[in-house]
């Protein structure tokens, strides 16, 4: 288990993280300036990983140590699992210069051996940790080419050795630097560093339980000390922790200690939701259990101040409501920056909530079965929203049923169902518990409608949400298309939009899918296994993580920062509202499975979802600009409609607004399909998975440092991951003319360009310019040539071209 493993040297870092990339040549009156859409990455590119082989940890350290990312390791742990070690051990982006080694799973002889010859090499050790494995001790460690102080090191002693030896050091001028706790057998040992004249002067206090490290935690930070690490291990089958803090903070964020493996997991993957990353993860054994201790830091998320504010807002609501659990994500124009669980995805094994778990959204089923129909009929040159749903010339003809349509019937628009004035207020056979044996037959469910329920009001003339009119509309993308709804959907809406959660729901607990969370019955409506999302699938089908929703919320906007998956007539429609009376007083506003509210200033656009153990709401601002989406896995009569919990997060994000906290960042880590293809091809399915790494694969990510951004180097089909610094334009006057051209690939690889010109830069005045293929000159293979232009009158001082590259 022994791997040295060193990386001498680093070299500059890239500059990275820039919403915007610019680069300027000169030649006569032009001036280019390229533009690249994109986010401002995470502050500190970081790779975590935890719970892997010593093979496995080779792998990781092999290629994140290596160009283009070269991060450093700072943390590397150890644990026992089935009886072979086990490895935590965390990369980030460093600043620092000096040359660094690391070496996993060292006996005690070895590692002395080791730390010895390279501290004559002017190594440091500067993390140390411990674990047993199989009765043995092992020791991790990572030494800093610093010729820093001397340091004296002891490995493998009792308490009482440890503090003996450590009162000796001291009184011959060796501060105490740093302390691994850990147990062999169960055995308490202790391993240290101490350093020649070393003023850390670290608070550690030994042996302690967890409810007097959490008061050891509490007092320290109070008197200005920050945790440095916290080691947890076995003492006789009781769990201890040791914990060393110092006067230096490793950053903004919180710490939790006695984790099981889920848990941590479950709170890693909420942290990295968050915009937060982990700075050290110690993994320890009690018995044969594997637990975790584990702080992050801020980077790049919302701060912990407001974080705070959202997580007590959250948990009072779920606590008035006897909520067991709830996701909620926030979008800021068309960014993920914000997504977490709370409570529990399953109370029965403690199962904690976390922004990867899939949870049923009830009705916000409507949004996605009403764009999926749209899309479909905007593909269909036969059938409109005005067309005839059934009868003779309809859409679905006579498809369902046994009977003779009714002249009513037969007047039913496809627009009627989708504004739920369909004339229907009774749903027949729609629910499982109404009729157990049509299953997820949809034909039978449609037919016994027709056959057997009659109306309340003419067609067109009453709204009255009635959940089987969406019954009705998930079959319009299957008749035009002759796919099945889900397949439907999945290609043309959740592909397009980058959505991956999304599936049609099972009904028992034994249905529930990968990451599907378990369901409790609330106050009202009884138990949750009387709802099959997939019969209802176009009203109340999907299960989907919040932040999935948002991805579709960002393409049905009608800001271009995004382009729509469905045409501005059919956006218009979707948000006209249909104007009958409605069933339940007043005058409606529904539209084509979208609704409007009001506060705060702003329309938005939602549609909630309620039933026996689901509520959920998916809005978005009328502009784009914001958007949330929450699930829970339980209701409440109290707010099933889930307006107190949206006026709730609108207050708290207008509160973000007003202070002007919007982070940067993008969570989502996707784009569109074509550039999303392109980053995973050119860098890796394990590098575009991981938001710590999108200052590598983002848009305006520049990873070879070369001046030229991911954005353009998809654009023209160069390689981002080679360094090339040969000009890639020239720019020549011709039939008094200013042109720039250049040279790009064939291919659409998701970035688009546009170009405009301007008299001056400031301002800059945005005439339209044109970029054309000249196919008539020649190429190489695989290549065309392309140019913008602008004419130069007579007299004319100043031309500037710029060429502007967005990832629509």
């Amino acid at each position: 288990m022994n791997s040295p493993r060193a990386n001498p040297s680093f070299g500059d870092e890239p500059v990275c993280g820039a919403q915007r990339f610019s680069r300027f040549q000169r030649a006569a009156l032009a001036l280019l300036l390229i533009l690249s859409a994109g986010i401002t990455a995470q502050a500190i590119p970081w790779v975590e990983r935890h719970g892997i082989s010593g093979a496995t940890l080779q792998s990781e350290f092999d290629t994140w140590t290596a160009a283009p990312y070269s991060l450093r390791l700072t943390r590397l742990s150890g644990s026992e699992s089935g009886g072979q070690a086990r490895y935590v051990a965390i990369f980030e982006k460093s600043a620092k210069t000096t040359g660094w080694v690391a070496h996993n799973g060292m006996t005690a002889s070895d590692f002395t051996s080791t730390h010895n010859t390279l501290h004559g090499q002017g190594f440091r050790l500067v993390w140390l940790d411990g674990f047993g494995v199989g009765g043995i001790a092992f020791y991790n460690g990572i030494w800093e080419q610093t010729s820093g102080p001397a340091q004296r090191v002891r490995l493998g002693e009792s308490l009482a050795a440890h503090q003996s030896a450590s009162t000796a050091n001291q009184a011959a001028g060796f501060g105490l630097v740093d302390v691994s706790a850990f147990s062999v057998s169960g055995t308490p040992l202790h391993a240290g560093i101490w350093a020649q004249g070393s003023t850390l002067d670290p608070q550690v206090r030994y042996s302690r339980t967890s409810a007097q490290y959490q008061s050891d935690f509490n007092s320290m930070g109070a008197s200005g000390h920050y945790l440095w690490r916290v080691s947890g291990f076995d003492s006789n089958g009781s769990e201890l922790f040791t914990a060393v803090w110092r006067k230096t903070s490793l950053g903004e964020g919180w710490c939790y200690h006695g984790m099981s493996a889920g848990d941590f997991e479950a709170n890693n993957i909420n942290a990295e939701h968050q915009g937060y990353r982990p700075v050290f993860v110690e993994p320890y054994n009690v018995g044969a259990d594997a637990r975790y201790n584990a702080c992050w830091v801020r980077n790049g998320g919302l701060s912990s101040a407001r974080l705070g504010t959202l997580s007590t807002a959250v948990q009072n609501y779920m606590s008035a409501r006897s909520l067991p659990g709830l996701s909620l994500a926030i979008a800021r124009e068309g960014r993920l920056v914000y997504a977490r669980g709370f409570g529990y995805a399953n109370t029965a094994n403690g199962e904690v909530a976390h922004a990867q778990h899939r949870w049923r959204i009830a009705s916000s089923s409507k949004t996605i079965c009403a764009v999926s129909a749209l899309r479909a009929l905007e593909d269909s040159a036969a059938w409109s929203l005005d067309s005839k749903a059934f009868g003779a010339g309809a859409l679905f003809g006579t498809d369902y049923g046994t009977k003779a349509y009714s002249a009513a019937e037969k007047s039913i628009s496809l627009r009627e169902l989708m504004t739920m004035t369909s004339g229907w207020t009774d749903q027949g056979k729609l629910w499982y518990n109404d009729e157990p044996a049509f299953g997820t037959d949809h034909a039978k469910i449609i037919g016994y409608q027709l056959d057997n329920v009659g109306m309340s009001s003419t067609p067109g003339t009453m709204d009255c949400y009635n959940n089987f009119n969406y019954q009705v509309v998930a079959r319009i993308p299957e008749k035009i298309s002759g796919l099945s709804f889900e397949a439907y959907a999945k290609a043309q809406v959740f592909d397009p939009c980058g959505m991956t959660s999304l599936s049609l729901g099972g009904r028992t607990a034994a249905d529930r899918q990968f990451n599907e969370v378990s369901y409790y019955a609330g106050n009202q409506w009884g138990t949750p296994e009387a709802i099959w999302p997939a019969r209802m699938d176009g009203s109340t089908g999907w299960i989907t993580k919040p932040s999935d929703l948002l991805l579709l919320a960002r393409r049905i906007d009608g800001n271009p920062r995004h382009r729509d998956i469905i045409g501005s007539y059919a956006l218009s429609q979707m948000q006209k509202g249909n104007g009958q009376p409605s069933c339940n007083g007043g005058t409606s506003s529904y539209g084509l499975g979208w609704y409007p509210s009001s506060r705060n200033g702003k329309t938005w656009w939602q549609h909630n979802g309620a039933m026996a153990g689901t509520q959920a709401i998916l809005v978005v601002s009328d502009d784009g600009s914001q958007a949330f989406a929450y699930a829970c896995n339980s209701v409440h009569s109290s707010d099933w409609p889930s307006g107190l919990f949206e006026a709730t997060v609108l207050d708290l994000m207008k509160g973000i607004d007003d202070a002007k906290e919007w982070p940067s960042i993008d969570l989502f880590g996707k784009y569109n399909p074509e550039y999303d293809a392109w980053a995973a091809s050119t860098f890796g399915g394990a590098v575009v998975s991981r938001t710590g790494l999108s200052d590598f694969w983002a848009p305006s990510a520049d990873p070879d440092d070369d001046g030229r951004s991911n954005a353009f180097e998809a654009y023209v089909g160069s390689d981002p991951l080679h360094a090339d610094g040969s000009p890639w334009v020239s720019i020549y006057h011709g039939g008094g003319d200013l042109v720039l051209r250049w040279l790009k690939r064939n291919g659409y690889r998701g970035v688009e360009a546009g170009s405009d010109w301007s008299v001056g830069l400031v301002p800059w005045t945005g005439a339209p310019a044109t970029i054309v293929d000249r196919t008539d000159l020649f190429s190489l293979p695989g290549y065309t040539i392309q140019e913008a232009k602008v004419a130069i009158p007579r007299g004319t001082q100043h031309r500037y071209l710029r060429l502007n590259l967005d990832v629509p």
